[in-house]
């Protein structure tokens, strides 16, 4: 879960203004709420 906030919900201090790590790399086009991330369905993990 720790992770899956840093990359999606928390923008990076290190990156540009409002930015996610999954916002820097093209996977979204911009912060999700922890809500959303929560209430997704079939959220596979990108991690290994």
């Amino acid at each position: 879960v720790q992770r899956i906030i840093h990359n999606w919900v928390r923008p990076h201090w290190g990156l540009a203004k409002r930015t996610t790590p999954a916002m820097a790399i093209g996977l979204c086009s911009r912060p999700l709420s922890t809500q959303e991330i929560l209430c997704m369905r079939g959220f596979r993990c990108i991690s290994s």
